[in-house]
C-alpha cells in the first residue's frame, strides 16, 4: 500500500476515503435509490485509483519495480474493498428489511427468492415475491459489494495507466460497453412489472460487464511501458 499511496499526502488519502465511508452507506438514508449511492461510491474509488495510476511514469522514472507497485496497488484495492464493502451491504440490508420493495431499486443486493410477509396501508396482511433475506443473501451481497469496489479500483488503475497512451481509447470503450451491461442489470431490478427475484439475472449481467473492463484492464498491465520488472 505504502508504495502506490507514496505520492499523496496521508491526510488527503484517509480524508477522502473517510468522507467515502461514511456518505455511501448512509446517503440513501436521506435521497435516491440505494443502487444509485453504490455505484457512487465505486466511481469514487475509480476515479481515486485513476489517479493513482496515472502517477506510474514518474515512478518508473525513479527505477520502480513495476511488479511491486502493482502488487501495492491491487493490496489497497483489497483493502478498500474490504473496509467500504461491510458498510454499503449493512446499509442495503437494513433497507431491504425495512421495506421489501428496496430490492427495486438496488442491482446490489441479493435476496434469497423466498416471499417476505409485509403489511398494506390497511393494516393487512401480504406477501412480497422474492423479498426475503437470510446468512446466504447477506453473505453473497457482501460478496457483490466487494467484487464491484474492487473491480472498479483495479479498473481505475488501467486507466490512470493508460492515459496519454493509445490505450486509453481501449479502456474508455471497455468500460462503455461494461457500463451499459451494468446499466441494464440496474434497469432489469428496477422494472416493476418483472419484480419476482433479479438477484440472479443482475448477478448474471454485472458479472459479465465485471469480466469485460477486467480483460480490457489486464491488457493494458501487461503493456504498460517499465523499465523494471
Amino acid at each position: 500500500m505504502k508504495l502506490f499511496l507514496s505520492p499523496f499526502k496521508p491526510a488527503m488519502y484517509l480524508g477522502v476515503f473517510l468522507v467515502l465511508c461514511i456518505a455511501v452507506p448512509l446517503g440513501r438514508f436521506e435521497f435516491g435509490d440505494g443502487g444509485l449511492w453504490t455505484m457512487a461510491g465505486a466511481a469514487v474509488l475509480w476515479i481515486l485509483f485513476a489517479i493513482g495510476g496515472s502517477n506510474w511514469p514518474a515512478m518508473n522514472q525513479l527505477g520502480t519495480s513495476f511488479t511491486r507497485w502493482m502488487n501495492s496497488a491491487v493490496l489497497t484495492a483489497v483493502v478498500a474493498a474490504v473496509v467500504l464493502a461491510p458498510l454499503t451491504t449493512a446499509s442495503a440490508v437494513y433497507h431491504q428489511a425495512k421495506s421489501p420493495y428496496y430490492v427495486w431499486y438496488d442491482p446490489f443486493i441479493v435476496t434469497n427468492g423466498q416471499p417476505m410477509p409485509w403489511i398494506d396501508g390497511n393494516g393487512e396482511p401480504y406477501f412480497v415475491e422474492g423479498a426475503a433475506q437470510d446468512l446466504s443473501s447477506v453473505t453473497a451481497t457482501a460478496l457483490l459489494h466487494f467484487v464491484v469496489f474492487f473491480t472498479m479500483a483495479l479498473v481505475g488503475v488501467a486507466i490512470g495507466l493508460a492515459r496519454g497512451t493509445r490505450m486509453q481509447w481501449f479502456m474508455l470503450c471497455s468500460i462503455f460497453v461494461g457500463g451499459f451491461v451494468g446499466t441494464f442489470a440496474g434497469v432489469f431490478s428496477a422494472d416493476v412489472l418483472a419484480p419476482s427475484n433479479p438477484a440472479t439475472p443482475n448477478i448474471i449481467l454485472l458479472t459479465a460487464a465485471g469480466l469485460v473492463v477486467l480483460a480490457a484492464s489486464a491488457i493494458v498491465f501487461a503493456r504498460t511501458r517499465r523499465f523494471v520488472r
